[in-house]
């Protein structure tokens, strides 16, 4: 059975990934808490306020 994409390029190449499985993994988590402080570094580290902007990548983190 084929890919459905194959032939969409507007969904790009994924299979350009097959060699490197581990390197596109991905985490993700969410924070809750009630001191603002953890918010207010990461605004200044991303340049959005929180909950507004997108997805931020710790590339080189070690998890």
């Amino acid at each position: 059975m084929g890919d459905d994409r194959e032939g969409t390029p507007e969904f790009g190449n994924p299979s350009a990934f097959n060699t490197s499985i581990p390197e596109s993994y991905w985490l993700s988590f969410t924070v809750t808490c009630r001191d603002p402080r953890f918010f207010d570094k990461m605004e200044a580290f991303s340049g959005n306020r929180a909950g507004t902007g997108g997805l931020v990548t710790f590339r080189d983190s070690s998890c």
